[in-house]
């Protein structure tokens, strides 16, 4: 579902920069950042956040996002707009920051189900 992967994007940075993907900027839009104004955003909180979810005004810091360049453009898949350009659940998976982990992915999860389970016996 797209809006699931676009929630995931979300989740994902929240997850590695513990703040939201739309909402850590300093107030003020770039002209370069603002849907087809050349005039600074000055509206309300909302209506910045708003614009800047439309638009696909995703802020990266430079810290933490300097060593997560792969973890970055995954974001930057499902963040797009456009469901019908969007990653996919599919692509996700097959992208290249979540391949290279992927040995140890299947591990942590096998030793999360394993652990689950023997909690579960009683």
């Amino acid at each position: 579902m797209p809006a699931d992967c676009w929630s995931a994007g979300v989740i994902l940075y929240v997850m590695l920069a513990g703040c939201h993907p739309f909402d850590n900027e300093p107030d003020k839009l770039k002209p370069s950042e603002s849907c087809g104004s050349s005039e600074y955003s000055t509206g309300s909180r909302d209506t910045r956040l708003k614009e800047r979810i439309v638009c696909g005004g995703v802020y990266f810091p430079h810290y933490p996002w300097n060593n997560f360049d792969d973890a970055k453009q995954l974001i930057l898949e499902l963040l797009i707009h456009d469901h019908t350009k969007r990653a996919t659940v599919y692509s996700a998976l097959r992208s290249v920051w979540i391949q290279s982990e992927i040995k140890d992915l299947k591990s942590l999860y096998r030793r999360r189900i394993t652990t689950t389970v023997q909690d579960c016996v009683p």
